[in-house]
């Protein structure tokens, strides 16, 4: 047989070979005994197996618990969130509360001086505007401040931790931050203030035109008035406007510096990740925390921006607030003096004129229970001599003696209760009508009410149903006026009265008034000049209303000319009875 033949054979018998099926050989037992097999192959490394089993059952119990203390930290960090934000805010609304009252009770022990040379329009701009400027840069701005800082510190270190070269990169942009911060902070707080200036400036004219829109409407300045507005207005426009202006180029600058930062790393991270010297983690994680860091910085310096403002308004209001009283208050009782007053060499001149000299030594002595009366032409000082028996002012030489003892040993209080005062044009306050009679009166009676009406003759207006169907509740509005001129004179004459004061003082009481107004008024007066029971000033013009004083001062640029009764001093031919004769005339 040759090879050719032997070789077919062979390939006859390859084909006739069964083909075996291994999984038909292979019981279920004999795969069981494999998978065993080979963990016994594991457990012969039984220290490596016991640690990376407790590992895997470590990262599979976190992995379940994750999302429920995901859920719980997600619950902590918004109770935390919910009890800061209250509590801060709580605080704020105390600061601001406490602040408010404390400007508030600053003006009101201000001298009268103060508000000579500060318009009330201002003063209640300090008071809403510029307190809500501080409210709001004062809200959470403490936390957000330490919050902020913590997470720039702490950013700060870690990123020095993972690679002190893109640091470096991070300290190139820091000086001319702080200088470009130094600038801005220095313009905004100019500015800021300027801006509420403007504020308190329109506030001011608001102010005095809405109080005296009767003028205003008689006059027909309604057009004046408001161009008047809209020029103060457009102050506050401008100075607003340069502060939004200024405000936005501060953050565009510190968002472009951000974003050039991160550029930066970006480019020097990645050629030190290509050069082995970082990895891509590192830059990652170093990335994460420079935009932490930027963002806390950006919002640090929007509450810095809140907080500057706070600060430059809060400059003028402690200012006032730590505005020198030169009044000081003296400590012996004066709820006892008898009325009898000297004046001994006072020379005054206003704090706010001091070129101009008030009253040149005056003298004179006013006996207890006496009627007494100031005559002379306006501003020559009358009024003045007045203000300093009240004690609005301190003179500038001389004093000034209640029953021998200077003005300035009393009690203010309580001399102020001594002293009824009535003005040319009476100021009540919009309550009610026995609001106003018993205003600055702590404890009276309905009796003390009505002795004080009769006194002042406005007992049957005020309890006539027909004029006031509410008598004693009736609102007076703003300023008095629901209620005519002769009424609101004799309603501050019942609020001087019921203080049952031992000096009254009546400053042109009844030159505003109508014939019958004035009739009314002057029939109180008189009819408490007869009771003899007080002392009474009288400033006044007009004849009927000093004729029958005990004593007539006559009173020309600053100094007392002529002293005596009417009919002494018409004897005299001098300068009361030019005056006389010009009334007459």
């Amino acid at each position: 047989m040759n090879l050719e033949s032997q070789y077919q054979e062979f390939q006859e018998e390859k084909i006739n070979i069964p083909t075996i099926n291994i999984e038909n050989t292979i019981n279920s037992n004999q795969k069981r005994s494999s998978f065993f097999r080979l963990i016994q192959y594991s457990l012969q490394y039984k220290l490596l197996l016991f640690f990376g089993n407790l590992g895997l059952l470590i990262t599979s119990i976190s992995m379940v618990a994750l999302p429920y203390l995901t859920g719980k930290m997600i619950d902590s960090i918004t109770k935390s969130k919910f009890f800061n934000f209250i509590i801060h805010r709580v605080n704020n609304q105390k600061i601001t509360f406490h602040l408010r009252n404390e400007l508030f009770q600053s003006l009101i022990l201000k001298d009268i001086e103060f508000f000579d040379s500060n318009r009330s329009g201002e003063l209640i701009s300090r008071l809403s505007s510029d307190i809500s400027v501080i409210n709001k840069g004062t809200n959470n701005s403490i936390s957000t401040v330490l919050k902020n800082a913590i997470q720039v510190i702490g950013s700060l270190i870690l990123l020095c931790f993972i690679s002190w070269r893109l640091t470096l990169v991070l300290f190139c942009v820091i000086p001319p931050s702080v200088i470009i911060a130094i600038i801005f902070v220095k313009k905004y707080k100019q500015l800021r203030k300027e801006y509420q200036q403007s504020i308190a400036y329109s506030t001011q004219i608001a102010s005095e035109v809405l109080s005296n829109m009767r003028i205003v409407r008689s006059f027909s300045t309604e057009e004046r008035e408001s161009n008047s507005y809209k020029k103060a207005n457009q102050d506050v426009y401008y100075f607003g406007n340069k502060l939004a202006i200024l405000g936005s180029q501060f953050m565009a600058i510190g968002i472009v510096l951000a974003y050039s930062v991160i550029l930066a790393i970006l480019y020097y991270g990645g050629s030190l990740v290509i050069d082995g010297q970082s990895t891509i983690g590192d830059l990652s994680s170093f990335v994460l925390y420079t935009l932490t860091m930027t963002i806390s910085l950006l919002s640090l310096s929007g509450t810095m921006n809140e907080m500057i403002s706070a600060a430059a308004v809060s400059e003028k209001i402690f200012d006032i607030i730590d505005h020198p009283i030169k009044i000081r208050n003296g400590t012996l009782d004066a709820s006892n003096i008898s009325g009898q007053i000297n004046i001994s060499n006072v020379t005054f001149c206003y704090p706010t004129k001091q070129n101009v000299m008030s009253l040149k030594k005056i003298c004179l002595e006013i006996n207890q229970g006496e009627v007494v009366a100031f005559v002379g032409q306006s501003g020559s000082g009358k009024s003045t001599i007045v203000q300093l028996l009240q004690r609005f002012y301190d003179s500038g030489q001389g004093s000034i003696l209640f029953d021998n003892i200077d003005i300035k040993e009393y009690n203010l209080k309580q001399l102020h209760n001594q002293i009824g005062f009535v003005a040319q044009e009476p100021t009540l306050f919009s309550g009610t009508l026995k609001d106003n009679i018993t205003y600055g009166v702590d404890t009276f009676t309905q009796e003390d009410i009505d002795n004080a009406m009769k006194l002042a003759n406005a007992y049957d207006f005020v309890t006539d149903m027909s004029i006031f169907p509410d008598g004693l509740e009736t609102i007076v509005g703003e300023r008095g006026v629901k209620l005519s001129g002769g009424q609101k004179q004799r309603i501050a004459i019942a609020r001087a009265l019921i203080k049952n004061p031992k000096i009254l003082i009546f400053d042109e009481a009844t030159s505003a008034l109508d014939s019958e107004s004035e009739f009314q008024v002057q029939k109180a007066i008189d009819d408490l000049v007869q009771s003899g029971q007080k002392t009474i000033i009288i400033i006044a013009h007009r004849l009927s209303t000093v004729i029958n004083s005990n004593k007539i001062i006559v009173v020309q640029n600053g100094q007392i000319v002529e002293q005596g009764k009417h009919l002494e001093l018409i004897e005299k031919n001098g300068v009361y009875k030019q005056l006389i004769e010009r009334q007459l005339q």
